[in-house]
């Protein structure tokens, strides 16, 4: 059942609720632009973050292509390392033997000094007084033994005409030496 109103009523309450709805109406529109912003705003951020997902990809791409990169440039540094390292203890190990070497030519060099100076000095001594005994064995020696040679061959021998006791010791019979290796060489140092 309806109540009866009047007209004055009426026409209020209907003022009323077309205020309301008009009211309604602009918060309803206030309400869309709000969420058509928001909207656009959302697929704006949207773009964004895709485009920005692209680029992260190719950045990411080529982050990975360097790393591939520094892997194979450090491998081949470590084999460059090891290579110069085994080179280096080569030089070294070399270093250590020309060293020694060097300390065992010094060596002999000051040996071959010392050898030098007692030869020279003994031969000074020598000369200053030859004593008769050993004059009379080089004598008995350079009568006793031709030596003779020819190409390869070394000929010796027995030049002694007489049986007398002090020379046999160097008796010995016409040899023919057909192989000889040298033991020692003389040479005059300066």
């Amino acid at each position: 059942m309806v109540p009866n109103l009047d007209l004055e009523t009426a026409l209020q309450i209907i003022s009323s609720l077309e205020t309301q709805l008009s009211e309604l109406e602009s918060a309803t529109k206030e309400y869309e632009n709000d969420l058509e912003q928001v909207i656009s705003n959302l697929k704006s951020d949207l773009l964004e973050s895709q485009q920005q997902n692209r680029c992260n990809k190719k950045q990411i791409t080529e982050l990975e292509i360097q790393v591939d990169e520094l892997e194979n440039e450090n491998i081949q540094l470590r084999n460059k390392i090891e290579t110069l390292q085994l080179e280096s203890d080569r030089r070294l190990e070399r270093n250590v033997l020309l060293e020694h070497e060097l300390l065992d030519t010094k060596d002999a060099l000051q040996r071959l000094k010392v050898n030098k100076e007692e030869a020279t000095s003994g031969e000074t001594r020598r000369n200053n007084r030859p004593l008769p005994s050993q004059n009379k064995k080089m004598k008995l020696y350079k009568d006793t033994i031709k030596v003779s040679t020819t190409c390869s061959t070394l000929y010796l021998q027995n030049m002694t005409k007489t049986n007398n006791t002090a020379r046999n010791h160097c008796n010995i019979p016409n040899t023919q030496i057909t192989q000889s290796t040298v033991i020692a060489t003389t040479s005059s140092v300066q």
